[in-house]
């Protein structure tokens, strides 16, 4: 029983030693979650600070969120299974006291009866000091016939040697079942860091190639904004050409009307015999309608060109709007891509809202309270 409860704790050790190495891998796969993590809640924060335009629900964003809920139901796994693990290796070392404890009481007997077995080895054993002296008759005060050994040792016997044996072979049959889940529970935890690692790795994948393609569609949005611009800007310039020609024509048909008028002025002051209307002054009135006619197509046409000017430069207003966030959003989707648990710590330590900033130098002391610069200021700009 003594070899058997030996055994038994030298496999209950080395079923510890392997649970507390399951455990240290655990707790390791737990902070390597941490660092991707902290770069996917950068990245999300960076995409918030897009404008309002580009500020829409794509799929990079799609990706980032199921990037972060897969980190964090992994590390909520690998938490849970840490603890468990904990609990296991605290029953181990509970068992192992138990088994301990069993040992030594048999080792105690087993060295009793080695004694019994040789009585004069025990009595050379023992010192001088060590001797029994029976105290003498006539000193007995109450004296009576001494019990017999067997009434004296009520643990002795058949049935009781069987409860101990029983009491013995059940503790080392719990001992191999608190093993045999221990190990059971290690293959687990072996299968849940192999899982998380796949499932992580797949979300970070995907992540990156969802990352890499909205990058890519924003550049050519940006290109197609910039050949957009390039175009509206001509033809504005075409249109500030067609206007000024068109005024210049308008101008040309100034002098003739001035003409007109100090003809029709001149033949005004005829006297009345004379003040007929005549061939000149059917020519005249001819005259006068057909430059007024021009006049006012060369005016609708000056409003109409206008008008399409200012639409023109309406549609450029756009485009720069619209091309200066595509190149913000071209920024901020370059700044995602390039964050790294470095870069991403460094935020962390100058966002004010982490809690984890810096002691400020004396020079940054001296600022005007209230002088907050933003986060990713440098980016947008």
């Amino acid at each position: 029983m003594v070899k058997a409860l030996d055994d038994r704790i030298e496999s209950v050790d080395d079923t510890m030693r392997q649970v507390g190495e399951c455990l240290f891998q655990l707790q390791r796969a737990y902070r390597s979650k941490w660092a991707p993590l902290n770069v996917c809640e950068r990245r999300l924060e960076l995409r918030d600070s897009r404008p309002l335009q580009e500020l829409i629900r794509d799929s990079c964003q799609d990706a980032l969120e199921a990037e972060r809920q897969t980190l964090i139901e992994s590390r909520q796994e690998l938490g849970d299974q840490i603890e468990t693990m904990k609990e296991m290796l605290v029953a181990l070392e509970k068992v192992k006291n138990e088994l301990i404890e069993d040992m030594q009481h048999k080792r105690h007997g087993l060295r009793i009866d080695r004694y019994c077995l040789s009585p004069r080895k025990m009595g050379a054993g023992r010192s001088a000091n060590d001797r029994l002296v029976l105290p003498q008759l006539h000193e007995v005060v109450h004296y009576g016939q001494p019990p017999s050994p067997r009434s004296a040792a009520p643990g002795s016997g058949k049935e009781h040697e069987a409860e101990r044996q029983v009491s013995t072979r059940e503790l080392i049959t719990k001992a191999v079942r608190k093993e045999e889940d221990a190990m059971k529970l290690c293959n687990e935890s072996d299968a849940a860091m192999v899982h998380t690692k796949r499932e992580c790795t797949r979300a970070s994948h995907k992540l990156e190639a969802v990352l890499a393609q909205r990058l890519e569609h924003t550049r050519a949005l940006k290109h197609q904004l910039e050949s957009q611009l390039q175009e509206t800007e001509e033809a504005l310039q075409q249109t500030d050409m067609s206007i000024a020609r068109q005024k210049k024509k308008l101008e040309s048909h100034e002098q003739p009307l001035k003409q007109l008028d100090k003809q029709f002025a001149l033949r005004s002051a005829r006297t009345n015999r004379e003040g007929i209307r005549d061939i000149v002054h059917d020519e005249m009135e001819g005259h006068l309608g057909t430059v007024k006619r021009n006049v006012k197509q060369l005016t609708d046409k000056i409003q109409a060109t206008q008008e399409i000017k200012n639409q023109l430069k309406a549609s450029k207003d756009r485009l720069q709007e619209d091309y200066r966030c595509k190149c913000i959003a071209v920024k901020i989707d370059d700044a995602c891509l390039k964050v790294t648990p470095k870069k991403a710590i460094e935020l962390d330590r100058r966002d004010p809202r982490g809690g984890r900033c810096r002691e400020p130098s004396a020079k940054g002391k001296k600022k005007a309270i209230g002088s907050y610069e933003p986060i990713f200021s440098g980016l947008i700009n």
